[in-house]
């Protein structure tokens, strides 16, 4: 997607959209970590105890890039963050 050209308006709509986009992603990646959170307590086979386990720490992952991925594309969420939780968080990966 190109975003030269476009009117501050045009802009701001599309990054309106793509948040709304990664906000739901992360409210399904934490169903998901409530849903196997969820079964994990009724597994009697280790071995799979193990794989949901790991399932949800994954997921758990995915959580904190999609929290990061929202900081650096909204800068008031991002201050609100950070006056919670001092820490950075970088979303480029580095």
């Amino acid at each position: 997607m190109t975003l030269v050209g476009l009117t501050k308006p045009e802009l701001t709509w599309k990054l309106d959209y793509d948040l709304d986009l990664i906000r739901s992603a992360l409210i399904a990646e934490l169903d998901a970590v409530n849903l196997y959170a969820s079964h994990l307590e009724h597994l009697n086979d280790e071995t799979a105890k193990k794989v949901v386990g790991h399932i949800i720490d994954e997921e758990k992952e995915h959580i904190a890039e999609l929290q990061c991925l929202i900081m650096k594309l909204d800068k008031k969420q991002e201050e609100k963050i950070t006056e919670v939780n001092p820490s950075t968080c970088i979303a480029d990966g580095s």
